[in-house]
């Protein structure tokens, strides 16, 4: 069922395709119960399926267990604690907000706005595009076939082992800031450049990074190289045709645990400093600039 309302007071309507209004109920409420002239209404959802396609003037509040097909929602989307939202094949004009434990699966969503993840469970986002960035705390966020016009920041609970972000053929307009957990990119585009810090688990393969590439502080499997496995969405060691193009330096600091480059072409420098062991740099990697450090 989906319901118009707002905490603590009655909102408006959720229409239905065609216009027609699927419940109008007051405005909300103002100081001393004057009405609020001009409120964009709300609309709340609680119920597992939805296949009706559904037009929201103002923002979505999912509660509990939703799914929402073909939705436009013209304003923001909250996701509450605990709950688990699915968008298929609908828009979102403002931006997404999940709460702690929440999930969110968006297919073929187009999102104007970007994500504020605030300690989420899950998040796939998968042949989706976000106008804006994707930021906060989540155990694990999945991109494939996914496009972001800003930024993607995202951290990992200390405790997450086996979680962590994965991004697989998909096209990244801003910084790629990752920090914890597993991390895993193959097969992407990135226009800026990239940071992976305190990796439980690390690959990058067959992706190209137009500025600089920092691995640091790896606390487990380090591979920047390999090929990448479309049945499986992984890297996997060996060598394929299309390889890692790294528009500027790459810099190997501080990593606990030994780092495996191959399959990978450096425009500028490669610094490699501080680790507990010199990295296993491959005969089939090319630097454009100076081998500095434990890879001089």
């Amino acid at each position: 069922m989906v319901r118009a309302a707002l905490a603590g007071a009655a909102a408006a309507a959720l229409v239905l395709a065609g216009g027609v209004p699927a419940g109008a109920l007051a405005p909300p409420a103002g100081p001393r119960g004057t009405a609020v002239s001009g409120a964009p209404p709300a609309a709340v959802c609680s119920y597992p399926d939805e296949d009706l396609p559904v037009v929201v003037p103002g923002d979505l509040h999912a509660v509990g267990l939703c799914r929402l097909n073909y939705a436009v929602v013209l304003g923001d989307v909250h996701v509450a604690p605990g709950t688990h939202l699915s968008l298929w094949f609908g828009r979102v004009a403002g931006d997404v907000h999940v709460g702690r434990a929440g999930r969110l699966s968006l297919y073929r969503q187009d999102v104007a706005g970007g994500l504020q993840l605030d300690g989420a469970e899950a998040v796939w986002i998968t042949g989706s595009t976000v106008g804006r960035s994707v930021r906060g705390k989540v155990a694990a966020l999945e991109l494939e076939m996914a496009r972001v016009s800003g930024a993607v920041n995202v951290a990992a609970p200390e405790a997450a082992t086996t979680t962590g972000t994965k991004v697989f053929a998909s096209e990244i307009g801003g910084w790629v800031n990752l920090h914890g957990g597993v991390q895993r990119i193959g097969r992407s585009t990135l226009h800026r450049g990239l940071t992976m810090s305190w990796a439980r688990d690390l690959a990058l393969c067959e992706t190209s990074v137009a500025a600089d590439v920092t691995v640091r502080h790896t606390r487990g499997p380090a591979h920047v190289g390999g090929r990448f496995a479309p049945v499986w969405s992984v890297c996997e060691p060996g060598t394929d045709d299309l390889r890692n193009g790294l528009g500027s330096a790459l810099l190997l600091l501080d990593n606990r645990a030994t780092v495996r480059l191959d399959g990978t072409d450096v425009a500028g420098d490669l610094e490699c400093l501080g680790g507990s062991a010199p990295p296993q740099v491959a005969a089939d990697v090319t630097v454009g600039g100076a081998r500095v450090g434990q890879c001089a």
